[in-house]
Formats: C-alpha cells, sequence, structure tokens
C-alpha cells in the first residue's frame, strides 16, 4: 500500500519546489523522486490523487493540512527539517512545533542547518533531544587582500535573467558559470542562447573546475573548495546568485573575506536622486539583518524584478504611505492652549475678574471701593 514515508520540511514553499528540482526524476517511471507541496490546496488534491514516497512541504502548508487531517503521517519513517539561515516568524515556528507533535515517535530526525544559533539550540531542545552532532569540515576560503564577493540574491525562476543581466552589464573577456548537476543543462542553454558555443568566452564549469577566467560567476552557494579556487584565480569579479535567505551562508563561508551586494547600473542610475540618509540607514539595517519577515514578503518579486528595483519602489510606498497618514495625524492633534497663545502675542478673552479689576490695575486685582452717587430727589 503506498504511503508517505520521507518528509522534508522547509521554511517556504520556494525551497521545498528547489528541493524537490534537485531530487529529479526517476528515468524509468518518469515520475519525480521528490514532489513539492507548495499550497495547502492542491497538496491536498495531490496526495488524494495518489501518495508520493518522499514530500517537500512548507512548516506552515504542512500545519494547515494537518487541521484538515489531510496529510497521512502514520507511515512517516524519516524526517528532514531543512532550517533557514534567518530566524523564521513565531507563526512559523509554531507551525514546525505542530508538524513535529504530529509525526510518529519512532521515525527519525535530521535537522540540517548552516549554523547553530539559538533558535537551532531551541528546536533541539523541543524536538531533536539528545540528537548526534555531524559538522561538516571544509577549509576556510583563503584571507586574500584586496578579494571581494559580490552577491545578487535572486529566486531560482529569475537565475537565468539575471545571469544576462550580469554579462551584459560586465561584457567579460572571459568567463565561468560555475553550476551544479540540477542547474548544467540550463546554464548551456542559457549561454548558447547568448551566443556562447562550448569553445566561447564565456563556458559552464561543474563545482571547483574554475580556472582562469576575467569574471567567476556561481549560480547558487558554492561549496569551500569552488570559493577558494575562485579566490586564489586571476578573476577580476567574483559574483554568486543565490536566494535572498542564503546570503548569511555565504557570509559565513567566505570568512573575513567581504560580501557586498552587486549593483547594476541600470537600477543603480534610477536611485541615484536618494538621500545620502536613506542610503545609510539602509546599510545599517543591512548591516544588523533585522529584516527576516519582510524578506519574506519582497522575496516573491526577486521572479520579475532586480533586488535594487524592489527596494527603490519599498521607498517610493513608505512615502505614499507616510504621506497619507500626515493629513490624519494633523487632524488628531492638540490645539494650542489659550495660555499658550497668548505667550506667542495672541490674544485671549478676558476672564471675568479681569472685567471687574480696575482700569490700568493689574489683572485679577480686588475691586477698589465703589464712589457714592449724590442723592437726587424724585420729581413729583
Amino acid at each position: 500500500m503506498p504511503a508517505l514515508r520521507v518528509l522534508v520540511l522547509t521554511d517556504d514553499a520556494e525551497t521545498a519546489v528547489a528541493t524537490a528540482d534537485a531530487g529529479g526524476v526517476d528515468s524509468e517511471s518518469g515520475s519525480a523522486n521528490i514532489v513539492a507541496l507548495s499550497s495547502a490546496t492542491r497538496a491536498e488534491r495531490v496526495l488524494r490523487a495518489a501518495l508520493p514516497d518522499t514530500a517537500a512541504i512548507s512548516f506552515r502548508v504542512a500545519a494547515a493540512l494537518i487541521g484538515r487531517s489531510a496529510l497521512p503521517l502514520t507511515g512517516v519513517r524519516h524526517v528532514i527539517v531543512a532550517m533557514p539561515d534567518v530566524p523564521g516568524e513565531p507563526k512559523g515556528r509554531d507551525a514546525l512545533d505542530a508538524v513535529m507533535g504530529e509525526l510518529p515517535k519512532d521515525a527519525t530526525r535530521t535537522l540540517v542547518v548552516a549554523q547553530e544559533t539559538s533558535d537551532v539550540e531551541a528546536l533541539v531542545a523541543r524536538h531533536f533531544f539528545k540528537a548526534r552532532r555531524t559538522v561538516e569540515s571544509a577549509s576556510a576560503p583563503l584571507p586574500a587582500p584586496g578579494r571581494v564577493v559580490r552577491v545578487l540574491a535572486t529566486s531560482p525562476g529569475a537565475r537565468w535573467d539575471t545571469l544576462r543581466r550580469i554579462l551584459d552589464e560586465l561584457d567579460p573577456a572571459s568567463g565561468v558559470v560555475v553550476v551544479d548537476d540540477t542547474t548544467r543543462e540550463a546554464g548551456i542553454r542559457t549561454l548558447s542562447t547568448l551566443g556562447y558555443g562550448p569553445a566561447g568566452a564565456v563556458r559552464i564549469a561543474h563545482g571547483g573546475e574554475v580556472g582562469e577566467a576575467a569574471v567567476v560567476l556561481f549560480v547558487g552557494i558554492p561549496d569551500a573548495a569552488a570559493l577558494r579556487a575562485a579566490l586564489v584565480s586571476a578573476a577580476v569579479h567574483i559574483v554568486v546568485l543565490c536566494a535572498p535567505r542564503e546570503i548569511a551562508s555565504l557570509r559565513a563561508l567566505a570568512g573575513t573575506v567581504p560580501v557586498t551586494p552587486l549593483l547594476l547600473d541600470g537600477p543603480r542610475a534610477r536611485a541615484e536622486s536618494r538621500e545620502a540618509a536613506t542610503r545609510a540607514r539602509l546599510r545599517e539595517i543591512l548591516i544588523t539583518g533585522a529584516f527576516a519577515r519582510e524578506l519574506l514578503t519582497v522575496a516573491p518579486l526577486l521572479d520579475e524584478f532586480d533586488g535594487s528595483e524592489i527596494a527603490a519602489a519599498a521607498l517610493v510606498h513608505a512615502s505614499e504611505v507616510q504621506r497619507a497618514a500626515a493629513p490624519v495625524a494633523q487632524a488628531a492633534a492638540p490645539s494650542p492652549s489659550r495660555s499658550a497663545a497668548f505667550e506667542r502675542g495672541g490674544t485671549r478673552p478676558p476672564r471675568r475678574d479681569d472685567r471687574d479689576a480696575p482700569r490700568g490695575g493689574p489683572r485679577g486685582a480686588p475691586r477698589g471701593p465703589s464712589k457714592p452717587r449724590p442723592f437726587r430727589p424724585r420729581e413729583p
């Protein structure tokens, strides 16, 4: 009887799809080795039609399916949790806790993280008690003086168009595009479309085969050996195309080598009029990394637009919200007090004791004695 036996839990639907894409397709049956369940409604329909052996699903979608009693977990034997590099939202953590609580007790549990953080330690204490830790040993890149790694955040669906824009921008005399097994065919097809054949100036490389080139472009996060080979090469530019949530892993991998964003001239030229104070504040936010929730909001837009264009649009939206809120704030502001208006040189209605005070005397002074009136007899 078919049953769901392996469950891969991710933080978002995009990571679930990328995991399923990396799993490939079975050559004999033609079916996917890993099925991506990216939305609750579609996932419920897919699970009713046929139960896959392995599925990749986000925490929130899995929790929603459990609430509908639509995710069969009794046959699950292996659970793999892909922890995001940035801290998730509290709702996301609650969803993960709900899913982990419904899994069979005898299912093996594996947690994959880029680095150990307080969130990871808390998760291990709740659901991976007494788990065996395995740390991947990798030689750190050489801290080459003056070397810089450029990063351009993009989604998997827009990476090849972004690659084309980078090649148009840099126009390198020679270049290497480093891919893995899952992106090799797409990379060859993209370069062929741009006029680079098998022996062209820009070629496809696999793994750590960087060689000598003016530009080294990594599609996805490189491993330590490939990044080390690029840093010791004569490349003028080292560029990494990765998802926004992978930038933290890239910084950890690069070590002391600076990782800075790559700005394409088109969006940058349109943003030249931005004030220096705004740029400085954005730079502070980027350094602290305190934008995890906002990053989840704008990440889907990377399929259509460049990251700097999205940032400029966000500034426009913030200005519109501020202008719309200004009349409301002005209407709600309290009117100045009478004493304040008087201190600024304005006038105020006289008080009752002011009207009764003798003219020329100080305000509020008591009334003086009234003058006696002369006696006037009544006329007959």
